[in-house]
Parts: C-alpha cells; sequence; structure tokens
C-alpha cells in the first residue's frame, strides 16, 4: 500500500502529464494555424504561380507540424518521471520544503532496518515533517 505522500506525489505526476499535453497540443495548433497564416498571406501578397512553390509551403508546414508535435508532445510523453524527479518539482515552487519531500520519498524506498541509511527514526521524523507541511499545500497551484 501506498504511502499518502507517494499518492500526492502520483497525483502531481498526473497533472504535470496532463499539462504537458494541452502545452504540446497547444503548440501544436498555434504553430501550424501560424504557418499556414504567414504562408498564406505571402501567396497573396506575392501571388505564387509556380505549383512547386505551393507544394513547398505545404509540406514546410506539415514539416513544422511533425516537429512541433514530436518536440512538444512525444518527448516529454515518452519520458518516465520518477518519484524523486516530481518531488524535487514541487519543491522548486515551494522552496520552504527545503528538499524535505525528495528526502522524504527516498526514505519511503528505503527499508527501515537499513543501517547506511542513517537513522530510522530520523527518517520518520523527516517523513512526518514532510507529510504535515505537504497538508498545508495546494499542489494543484
Amino acid at each position: 500500500m501506498a504511502h499518502p505522500l507517494e499518492k500526492k506525489v502520483a497525483a502531481v505526476r498526473q497533472a504535470i502529464r496532463v499539462l504537458t499535453l494541452v502545452r504540446g497540443l497547444a503548440w501544436g495548433i498555434v504553430s501550424v494555424l501560424g504557418a499556414a497564416l504567414l504562408l498564406g498571406m505571402a501567396d497573396y501578397l506575392i501571388h505564387f504561380q509556380d505549383p512547386g512553390i505551393r507544394l513547398i509551403c505545404t509540406l514546410l508546414t506539415i514539416a513544422l507540424a511533425v516537429w512541433t508535435l514530436y518536440r512538444y508532445l512525444y518527448v516529454p510523453g515518452v519520458r518516465r518521471l520518477a518519484d524523486v524527479d516530481v518531488a524535487q518539482r514541487v519543491e522548486r515552487c515551494f522552496p520552504h520544503l527545503n528538499d524535505r519531500l525528495a528526502s522524504s520519498i527516498t526514505f519511503l524506498k528505503q527499508s527501515e532496518d537499513d543501517r547506511e541509511a542513517g537513522s530510522a527514526a530520523l527518517r520518520r521524523a523527516v517523513i512526518t515533517d514532510a507529510e504535515m507541511e505537504l497538508d498545508n499545500l495546494d499542489l494543484r497551484a
């Protein structure tokens, strides 16, 4: 069963995925519409007579759409965010957490009787402190 901190981090990860998807689609739409508008205005002002130039403009618009969707949808979608990465992103938004959230996530993954991890009581205290601090924050922000 997942710890409440891990559940909150998972919820933030899902929100990041949704926002990345929306951002990627928005960039795709804006870039394609902008390119089409720009090339359409150029065609209107210059009056392209050669169908090859129109073909090149169309291919450029399609290439821009493919590149934009690759850059803003595919690349972020393939990359898997680890719990510690998400925790560090949250800490950038809330600097007063002072690495407690990322440390807590790391501590949760360690065994309770791991001698090399340090004091178990101290780790539990850090986890409890981070959990109380996170309860007072609006992570949707």
